[in-house]
C-alpha cells in the first residue's frame, strides 16, 4: 500500500471526517430548504449554490463509499490473518503430534524378547521428520496461495574437520527430479544462503530482485525464467561434535510468486516470522540428524 493511499485511508476512516461532511450536507441542505428564497446570497446565486451542495453530496458519498469498503478490507485482512494463524497452529501442532506418535508407537511396539535397547536410534527419525515438516510447509503456503510447483524446499548440508575442506551437498528436496544448481556452488557464491551461513542468522528476502540488487541472490535458470519475481528465506544451522562441524542451510524459495507482498514491511516481518518458526523445528531436527550421522559414522 502507496503512501498516498495509506493517507487517503486515514482520513475516510476518520470517525470525524464522516461526521462533519454529514453534518454539513443536513445543515446545508436544511438552510437551502427553508432560507433558500428568503436569503439573497442564497436566491441569487442559486446555480452556485446549486453546484457546491452537488460537490458536497458527492464527496460525502465517496467518502462513505471508501470508508465502506476499506472497513471491509480491514475487516477480510483480520478474517484472513485468523484463517492463517490457525492454519499454522494445526500445521505446528500437526508435527508435534506426528512426532509424539511415532515416540508411542516405538516404545509400546517393543517385543518382550528385546533386552537390550537403544532408544535413540529407534525412536529418532530426523529425515523422516524432515520430511514431513517440508510436506507440510508445502501445503500450508498452497493453502497461503502459493501452488506448489512454484515453491521449491531443500536442505543443504555438509561435514569437516577444522583442517578439512566442504564439501556441500543436497540432503534433502521435495522436488527430487528438478536439476537444482550445485549445491557447492551455491555455498561458495554470493548466494542468501551463504550470506546466512556466514551471519549465523535466518534471512528473508521478500523480492529476490532485492537480493540481487544487495548482491547477496544467486540467480539461476529458474529464477531467469521468472524475471526473479519470487521470494527466499534462509536458515543456518551449525553443530560442532568432537572434531567435526556440521553445517546446514534449510530454504525455501518461491518463483513467480512473491511469499508476501514486496512493498508492505509489516507483511513482511509477519512472514518472516511465520517462516522462523518453521526453520525452528527445522533445527531442532538437524541437530538429531547431525549426532545420529556422528554416532553412526563412528
Amino acid at each position: 500500500m502507496t503512501n498516498s493511499i495509506k493517507l487517503i485511508k486515514s482520513i475516510v476512516q476518520n470517525t470525524w471526517v464522516s461526521a462533519l461532511l454529514g453534518g454539513l450536507l443536513v445543515a446545508y441542505y436544511t438552510t437551502l430548504d427553508v432560507w433558500g428564497e428568503k436569503w439573497w446570497w442564497i436566491a441569487n446565486f442559486e446555480d452556485l449554490h446549486s453546484t457546491l451542495y452537488s460537490s458536497l453530496m458527492i464527496i460525502t458519498i465517496i467518502v462513505l463509499f471508501s470508508r465502506a469498503y476499506f472497513d471491509y478490507k480491514d475487516e477480510k485482512i483480520e478474517n484472513d490473518n485468523k484463517l492463517t494463524l490457525t492454519r499454522f497452529i494445526t500445521f505446528i501442532r500437526n508435527i508435534v503430534e506426528t512426532k509424539k506418535s511415532r515416540f508411542y508407537n516405538k516404545a509400546t511396539n517393543i517385543g518382550l524378547d528385546k533386552k537390550r535397547l537403544n532408544f535413540f536410534d529407534l525412536i529418532t527419525q530426523p529425515e523422516e521428520q524432515l520430511k514431513y515438516i517440508m510436506r507440510q510447509s508445502q501445503s500450508f503456503f498452497e493453502y497461503w496461495g502459493i501452488p506448489t510447483n512454484k515453491l521449491e524446499i531443500t536442505i543443504l548440508g555438509t561435514a569437516f574437520t577444522d583442517t578439512g575442506n566442504r564439501n556441500w551437498k543436497y540432503i534433502l528436496q521435495l522436488d527430487e527430479q528438478r536439476n537444482h544448481t550445485n549445491a557447492n556452488e551455491i555455498m561458495n557464491g554470493n548466494s542468501l544462503a551463504h550470506q546466512a551461513m556466514v551471519s549465523g542468522e535466518p534471512i528473508f528476502l521478500a523480492d529476490l530482485q532485492q537480493g540481487i540488487d544487495d548482491n547477496v541472490f544467486l540467480t539461476s535458470t529458474r529464477s531467469n525464467q521468472v524475471n526473479n519475481i519470487g521470494s527466499i528465506y534462509c536458515k543456518p544451522v551449525t553443530l560442532k561434535i568432537q572434531n567435526l562441524t556440521y553445517q546446514y542451510v534449510f530454504s525455501i524459495v518461491s518463483y513467480g510468486i512473491y511469499l508476501c507482498s514486496p512493498d508492505n514491511e509489516n507483511e513482511a516481518e509477519q512472514m518472516a516470522m511465520l517462516l522462523n518458526e518453521i526453520g525452528n523445528r527445522v533445527e531442532l531436527e538437524l541437530y538429531l540428524h547431525a549426532m545420529k550421522k556422528h554416532r553412526n559414522s563412528n
